[in-house]
């Protein structure tokens, strides 16, 4: 199930990013509500350097804010938010879900003082 949705995921992202990438009137508000799904932060990301390569136009540290309004820098910004959110998330499911091994906490469990009581000494 969850390679299937991987696979929906990124063809869906890849899509809809490469329709917004590619429209020359799409503003930076109209990625906004979307670029929390990684595959389309990386589609626009990739998609972008691909075309400035193809059209000749290097991107370099110099001009990487000038190419496509900034695009580039601004979706590996949100790579890299979105890696320490889905840290954050993978560490409180590991605790949640029941595995094979380990107790299983409450889903409240850091919202309790004796867990950061725990973690604070």
């Amino acid at each position: 199930v969850a390679f299937l949705l991987m696979i929906i995921c990124i063809e869906v992202g890849g899509q809809v990013g490469q329709q917004l990438t590619l429209n020359p009137f799409a503003e930076e508000s109209s990625f906004t509500a979307i670029m929390w799904v990684p595959p389309i932060a990386m589609v626009r990301a990739t998609t972008l350097l691909g075309l400035s390569a193809a059209f000749g136009q290097g991107l370099t540290f110099d001009n990487w804010w000038d190419v496509a309004g900034g695009a580039v820098p601004i979706s590996i910004v949100w790579l890299v938010c979105e890696w320490f959110v889905m840290f954050a998330l993978f560490l409180y499911f590991d605790q949640v879900i029941p595995a094979s091994w380990g107790v299983k906490r409450h889903p409240l469990f850091c919202l309790r003082a004796r867990f950061w009581r725990g973690v604070c000494g």
